[in-house]
């Protein structure tokens, strides 16, 4: 029961790292958000760094945001216990992480 949950959620944490990943492509030129991003590096970098990250300057730190709200999507359908969040936030960075290497090489 328990490995099957942590299957569950890892699979998760691999989704939730493909959508920020997914938000993070749609920044870019020519994309549908790119007036957002050009908003961001406009008006909230230059005052508040920590928000800017947190908004979208930084995929790693939009991951967690993302990972935190398809959990708690997760958590009130299916009542599942807190502590599986530990598990699915860190693959789900890991997963982030690699995304984004992995862009980086390309």
């Amino acid at each position: 029961m328990i490995l099957e949950i942590l299957i569950i959620f890892c699979m998760l944490g691999m989704c939730s790292a493909f959508i920020s990943y997914f938000i993070d492509f749609c920044f870019g030129e020519g994309n549908i958000f790119e007036k957002y991003y050009l908003f961001l590096l406009t008006y909230i970098e230059p005052r508040y760094k920590w928000l800017f990250k947190i908004l979208g300057g930084c995929n790693i730190c939009l991951n967690f945001w993302v990972s935190l709200f398809i959990f708690v999507i997760y958590f009130f359908m299916i009542n599942v216990k807190v502590i599986y969040f530990i598990p699915y936030i860190g693959f789900s960075v890991i997963t982030s992480l690699y995304l984004n290497l992995k862009a980086k090489l390309l």
